[in-house]
């Protein structure tokens, strides 16, 4: 892994190794979490957090520091990512389906027969949590998911007002 390798060149192997530990921890505990490990999932973040008080905080800065170049560098990937779906869909005359958006998630629901009415209870059961960064990511996802959820006659999206 690229970053790895700046990370033991800039900061040295003790960092790399810190920030690896704190990694594969994270992501064990994530995985015992999402099978009901509820216990193991415990003990992986008692021993994440154990691992971040114990560095002096010179380093746990620069733990810090590893960790927001490590997601910026994540959240570039997914953008182009992102960005290279679009334009795919685009170019097989699929725009505005895209899995994961909003509009493709109405269209997979509308195909296995499930009604505006169900969708909009299940709607009403989800945690919206807005990102900020989502919206430069130069794709105009949310104007296309307004316009699906108008496609579908959701309260407050009727019509033209929607497009606006």
């Amino acid at each position: 892994m690229l970053l790895g390798e700046v990370l033991r060149e800039q900061a040295g192997e003790e960092l790399f190794a810190d920030v690896e530990a704190l990694r594969q921890g994270t992501i064990r505990r994530r995985d015992a979490e999402a099978h009901g490990l509820d216990e193991e999932a415990a003990r992986h973040a008692a021993n994440a957090l154990e691992l971040v008080h114990a560095l002096p905080v010179e380093q746990a800065i620069l733990l810090t520091r590893a960790f927001a170049f490590y997601f910026e560098l994540i959240n570039l990937a997914e953008t182009n990512h992102r960005k290279r779906r679009r334009i795919a869909l685009r170019l097989s005359g699929q725009a505005g389906r895209q899995r994961g958006s909003l509009a493709g998630t109405l269209s997979a629901m509308r195909r296995v027969g499930i009604g505006a009415d169900e969708a909009l209870d299940w709607l009403k059961r989800v945690l919206i949590v807005p990102v900020v960064h989502c919206a430069s990511d130069g794709g105009g996802a949310a104007v296309g998911d307004v316009q699906a959820a108008a496609d579908w006659g959701f309260p407050g999206h009727a019509g033209s007002d929607s497009r606006a």
